[in-house]
């Protein structure tokens, strides 16, 4: 018995830019180790960057954009920095792929 699609004309398709949210972020503890606004950040930066994961948006336009400030933005990505899911120089932000064992100490 296969799933009926709830809407089968609205099946999401990737357009113009590239980004996903890897399942391993919600079943390996990610989502609960790095916080709400880490996540918030991490959904944004997957969202808004392209087919390597690259982003130039500025601090002050995440900041902008998801209503939190700027502090929190540096502070959520030096989260996700330490937990191996994002690098960071200067405005260049990448989101890099899901480490293949969580460092249970996050």
């Amino acid at each position: 018995m296969g799933i009926q699609l709830l809407e089968p004309r609205r099946v999401r398709h990737p357009r113009g830019a590239y980004g996903w949210v890897e399942l391993r972020f919600v079943t390996q503890g990610y989502l609960e180790r790095v916080g709400r606004d880490a996540a918030l950040v991490y959904l944004f930066l997957c969202a808004v960057g392209d087919r390597q994961g690259i982003s130039f948006w500025s601090r002050a336009k995440m900041a902008q954009m998801l209503h939190l400030d700027r502090e929190a933005i540096e502070v959520s990505l030096n989260r996700l920095a330490a937990s191996d899911l994002v690098a960071v120089k200067d405005r260049v932000v990448q989101v890099l792929p899901i480490p293949d064992s969580p460092d249970p100490s996050l």
